[in-house]
């Protein structure tokens, strides 16, 4: 005789009930049901292996995110490298960073303001410190004057530039680096002196354009203190 699909579901509501019937200690007793408890049992332990290995990704992925690096470029206006009269200026660049974590300088490109080159005389690195650590690296002229050129705007990138040993007249030797890393954990993480020299007539730096890369949650700045 066909069963009705009434008679079918109700014959598979009482299997269901007689299952969650099944005393917990079923499986001492053997049969069937001994066989379907030790299968949860082996499904539960996997379940929560399952959420461990779930929590210990959910960790590396969090860890990953903070150190993604991303690049940055920063560009500001500078100001005075240093005024006709006096005898020479130091101006400095200082770049820092917001967060903790690590980030690079890959580019510190400079362009002189409106002069003419005629009268224009020195523009060096004098010293560079990076968390606090000073490098001696005393660069040559970074921007030759080409005679009779009225107002060029010339441009350099202070990285990678070569350093000159004492005295000036001497073989350049070594470079600055091409990358600088500094740890980003307070005060002037990045800090550049420069020397500058203008008899005649004052020397300005038009802007500064410092790129590399940082943690993609921090914010780099860069500041220029003129000369005088």
């Amino acid at each position: 005789m066909r069963q009705s699909k009434k008679t079918a579901g109700l014959r598979l509501a009482g299997i269901i009930v007689i299952a969650l019937a099944v005393p917990a200690n079923a499986h001492a007793q053997g049969g069937p049901f001994a066989d379907i408890q030790a299968q949860l049992a082996a499904i539960t332990a996997q379940l929560a292996q399952l959420d461990a290995i779930t929590a210990q990704l959910d960790a590396i992925a969090a860890a990953a995110a903070h150190e993604v690096y991303v690049p940055f470029t920063v560009q500001v206006p500078a100001g005075l490298c240093d005024s006709g009269p006096s005898p020479s200026s130091n101006p400095q660049i200082i770049i820092d960073s917001d967060g903790t974590g690590t980030f690079s300088v890959t580019s510190i490109l400079l362009k002189r303001g409106f002069m003419n080159p005629v009268d224009f005389l020195f523009l060096s690195v004098n010293t560079v410190a990076i968390d606090g650590t000073g490098f001696d690296t005393r660069t040559g002229n970074l921007i030759e004057p080409i005679g009779g050129e009225f107002g060029v705007l010339q441009g350099v990138d202070l990285l990678g530039t070569a350093i000159r040993p004492n005295p000036v007249s001497a073989e350049m030797g070594g470079n600055l680096p091409h990358q600088i890393v500094a740890n980003g954990d307070g005060g002037a993480d990045i800090f550049v002196q420069l020397f500058c020299r203008s008899d005649a007539q004052d020397m300005n730096l038009e802007v500064i354009h410092v790129s590399g890369w940082k943690q993609r949650e921090d914010t780099i700045s860069v500041t220029y203190i003129p000369g005088n």
